[in-house]
């Protein structure tokens, strides 16, 4: 399951083989269990200890003004802002592996 995750994560796995908003967030919830204060300042959010996944990626995306009409989140784009992020190596400070290992 790891390995699987990580290769969408990456994008080694094409995104249109998988929900890409259930992606990013397991990549969140992954990110939130390592770096919980790096991603709650790079995501402007706070109290993120009890929240899961898919709650980070809902915070994020009303952050970053993903709403669509009726002011609810659009998850797929801010899942997209999230992994093209990743990908693009623009969240460098969150490595997947654990940096103590090495």
């Amino acid at each position: 399951m790891e390995v699987g995750s990580n290769l969408a994560f990456t994008g080694a796995i094409k995104d249109d083989i998988y929900d890409i908003a259930e992606v990013a967030a397991t990549l969140m919830e992954r990110l939130k269990n390592t770096y919980a204060d790096k991603l709650a300042a790079r995501y402007k959010l706070e109290g993120i200890d009890d929240m899961s996944g898919l709650d980070l990626l809902t915070a994020a995306g009303k952050k970053r003004g993903c709403l669509v009409s009726g002011g609810e989140i659009d998850l797929y784009r801010i899942a997209a802002i999230v992994l093209d992020e990743f990908r693009g190596e623009r969240l460098e400070e969150f490595p997947l592996k654990d940096p103590t290992i090495y």
